[in-house]
This record gives C-alpha cells, structure tokens and sequence, in this order.
C-alpha cells in the first residue's frame, strides 16, 4: 500500500470516529418531567408569571395542558412593547422554532416543578423547584440537572413570582413536547 493511500484511509477513519462519537454528543438532554395536565386551581393560568429584577423582569407562561414558555428577560421598559408582541403573535412566530422556550411543569399540592431546555447547543435540561403561596405566587427554591440520575448543577434560589393577568397568551402549540 502506498504511503499516499495510507494517509487517505487514517484520515477517513480519524473522521468516520470523529462523527460517530459527535452524534451522541451533539444530542439535546430528553426532558425528565413527562408533560400532564393542570387539572387544578393552585395557580391562575389566564396571565403570566413574573419575576422582577432592577433592570429586567422575568416571564413565563403555564397553560392547562401542562406546557410553559419561558418569555425570557425583558427590560423593564420594554414589558409593554414585548405584552404587544405576545398579543399580535409575533413573539409566538419568534419562539416557535426555539427549544430553549418550552418547557414543562407539574403541580402536586403546593409544590410546583418546572423542566426545560437551556442553551448552549447541545441542549441542557433544567428542573426547578418550588413552592405556591397562594393562586398568584409562588417561590423557585432550588434549581438542578441531572445526570445518569445523580443531581448536578445545583443551586438555591428565591426567586418570587408574581402573577399578571392578561391575555390573549401565545399559543402553547410547538413541536418539542408532545
């Protein structure tokens, strides 16, 4: 064999590893929550949650059906512009090819769960623990990953979410929980 062929067939194979191993990799976490329905009146669902901060305020959307949107952070002075874009459909149409804005939750007594992607590529999946106040708050307590089953990345929280009626919602139809 020449030397020439020999050097095609190493680089072929230093490739052909190179992707077989990448695909794994490159693979998005799988949500560990399983999507059920909101079957109760722990919290209001015809508005969105925020969490407000000095210069941003932190929104998600819950939905009967078990699904979130995570509407990200907006700057304080822009919480009007961005309710029109949530009106119109526009944020809908930005967010719909987004995994990293869809999520899960679960409420069982009051106790409130959360599980969603986080950026970077590949996608990371996040869960969030809580506690419900009453109907219109509720207190993120504890954030984690996990891995092969053990809890990674933790981190105590108190973040406060307050309740803000509105409407219409975006739409919780997306290609990413079924």
């Amino acid at each position: 064999m020449n030397k020439q062929l020999k050097h095609v067939l190493i680089l072929a194979l230093l490739v052909l590893l190179t992707m077989s191993g990448c695909s794994k990799w490159q693979e998005d976490e799988k949500l560990t929550l399983p999507k059920q329905p909101n079957t109760g009146s722990e919290l209001r669902t015809d508005g969105y949650y925020y969490r407000a901060g000095e210069e941003s305020i932190i929104v998600a959307f819950f939905y009967k059906d078990g699904t979130m949107i995570q509407a990200g952070s907006i700057p304080v002075e822009e919480i009007s512009n961005r309710e029109e874009m949530f009106k119109n459909g526009e944020f809908y149409n930005h967010i719909k090819n987004n995994k990293t804005c869809w999520g899960v939750y679960r409420i069982e007594d009051e106790k409130i769960t959360t599980n969603y992607w986080v950026s970077p590529k590949p996608y990371r999946c996040y869960i969030e623990e809580g506690t419900i106040q009453n109907d219109t708050t509720f207190i993120i307590q504890r954030y984690y990953r996990t891995e092969n089953g053990e809890v990674v990345d933790e981190t105590d929280a108190n973040n406060i979410y307050h309740f803000h009626q509105f409407s219409p919602k975006p739409d919780s139809t997306n290609m990413f929980i079924q």
